[in-house]
């Protein structure tokens, strides 16, 4: 019974790490970077940009790069936003309360449509019960 448990949780964290891997190079197949493209200010210097990758730690390896993003991802470091100068962090958490309702009303919403739903297609010889079994073929 462990052994099945400890290879499932293997299994998903395998999988979670092979994810973040792909979301973390996905960046990089971009043609420009977010400093070429003029992000934050389009007149910026050279020596500007070769400061702000030398600070955000974006001269290092990419390798590295990723090393020290999913670290601070374990800590709950999620960085600091351009948008706001806040930590996303903070961000998140001003966000969460209006995103968990409007999950959970959406949630009762596909329930009480999915109930619905299966009642129809249950009673054999109705409409609806026709149609699910033409839709499935």
């Amino acid at each position: 019974m462990f052994r099945v448990l400890f290879k499932k949780i293997f299994y998903i964290a395998a999988m979670l790490l092979f994810i973040s891997f792909l979301s973390f190079f996905a960046i990089y197949a971009a043609p420009n970077s977010f400093f070429s493209a003029g992000g934050l200010n389009p007149n910026m210097t050279p020596e500007a940009i070769a400061h702000l990758k030398e600070v955000y730690g974006l001269d290092k390896p990419n390798l590295q790069q990723y090393l020290s993003w999913l670290n601070a991802l374990l800590h709950l470091d999620f960085g600091i936003s351009f948008a706001s100068g806040n930590t996303v962090l903070e961000e998140i958490k001003g966000r969460i309360g209006v995103t968990l309702a409007i999950n959970i009303v959406s949630m009762i919403i596909v329930f009480i449509v999915a109930i619905r739903v299966g009642v129809n297609s249950a009673l054999k010889g109705a409409k609806f019960d026709k149609i699910a079994k033409q839709f499935a073929l």
